[in-house]
């Protein structure tokens, strides 16, 4: 689950002939009226076949996938549970991840909206049935009033696949940086949970670098240090703005017009990520 592709179609090489899709499921925005919604999406190797397109329900424009990438705010791997025999039904499954998630929300003492509201989105994507999603709002109040029983469950998920494995820390992850800062206590129990789950020492770096890449680069990009204070951040998307802004480099060689293009657009990225986490709190 990531603001974005990038980061996931790299880390998702595989063989590129390989007709044997995977799935995920992606909060879209539509270019034209900047309406939300869930798309399903497969991934052939590492790349979003061109034709993949989708056509918006609220303006009626259609739009493709691969050409706008950087309208996909989050996605999610499917985790197909029929597939993982171990688990002996989805309600334990979702009793697990709920522990799991109650565990990273009230780690560093403090139960945050964003948090809860990061679980809930995972839910809506992944468990498809209103029967689990009532059940994990349920799990998920009862361990977080109980945080003492919560690691009771969790081992159970030691038996799924790594696939799923990762579905589940990038979630926990996801949940660990929603307030756009990553608690000592958030790692510490991130690690015993791996551990628990075991996870290997290699995915998990993987898995980590992501977000905490994430998080430092948006700061990078505009040029200042982490900040709580949402007008500097909006001081310094202007700023950037305007000394990347293609118009300045119209009369330059083409390799300075291709970077600057690539550094206004990175620039605006960045700003929307963390509009968007500010907008949240």
């Amino acid at each position: 689950m990531f603001e974005g592709l990038a980061s996931l179609l790299e880390s998702e090489k595989s063989t590129p002939q390989s007709t044997s899709g995977k799935n995920f499921t992606a909060v879209y925005e539509c270019p034209f009226c900047q309406k939300v919604w869930n798309v399903g999406i497969i991934l052939y190797g590492n790349k979003i076949p061109a034709q993949v397109g989708i056509t918006c329900s609220n303006c009626s424009k259609a739009s493709e996938i691969a050409e706008n990438i950087s309208r996909i705010r989050k996605i999610y791997r499917v985790i197909n549970l029929a597939s993982q025999p171990q688990i002996a039904s989805e309600s334990l499954f979702v009793d697990a991840v709920a522990a799991c998630a109650a565990i990273i929300i009230a780690a560093d003492g403090q139960i945050l909206k964003e948090e809860v509201r990061e679980f809930k989105d995972f839910c809506i994507n992944v468990f498809k049935s209103k029967d689990s999603f009532e059940l994990a709002g349920d799990r998920l109040k009862f361990y977080l009033d109980n945080n003492e029983k919560a690691f009771a469950p969790v081992a159970k998920l030691a038996r799924l696949d790594l696939t799923a494995k990762k579905a589940i820390f990038e979630l926990l992850f996801c949940i660990a940086f929603s307030d756009g800062t990553f608690d000592p206590k958030e790692e510490e129990k991130l690690r015993k949970l791996a551990g628990i789950i075991q996870i290997p020492d290699a995915d998990f770096t993987e898995i980590s670098k992501k977000f905490v890449s994430d998080v430092q680069d948006e700061f990078s990009l505009l040029g200042i240090d982490k900040t709580e204070d949402f007008s500097l951040i909006k001081d310094a998307y202007r700023k950037k703005c305007r000394e990347f802004h293609p118009d300045l480099y119209q009369n330059l060689p083409e390799s300075f017009q291709e970077f600057a293009k690539k550094q206004f657009q990175a620039v605006q990225e960045a700003f929307e990520k963390l509009k968007r986490r500010y907008e949240n709190v």
